[in-house]
């Protein structure tokens, strides 16, 4: 499920303003047997070694450039 859901937002990222759909999307059609729903929150990501991981993606905001998938079966 983790694989996939990476594959879910990276698709999300893709098309920031269709995020949700594209995520949808990727995760019901990558081999999961059964349904399986998609949650995603936009967001920036700040790729920088000064901040924590944990730190590095900012819920929200104008200038969305990533998105945090979580999936559940």
């Amino acid at each position: 499920l983790q694989g996939m859901a990476d594959l879910a937002a990276i698709a999300a990222a893709r098309d920031i303003g269709n995020a949700q759909a594209a995520a949808q999307a990727t995760a019901s059609n990558n081999g999961w047997d059964g349904a399986v729903t998609a949650s995603v929150v936009t967001g920036a990501y700040l790729a920088s070694p000064e901040v924590a991981p944990a730190d590095r993606f900012v819920a929200g905001g104008a200038d969305n450039n990533a998105a945090r998938v979580t999936l559940s079966a």
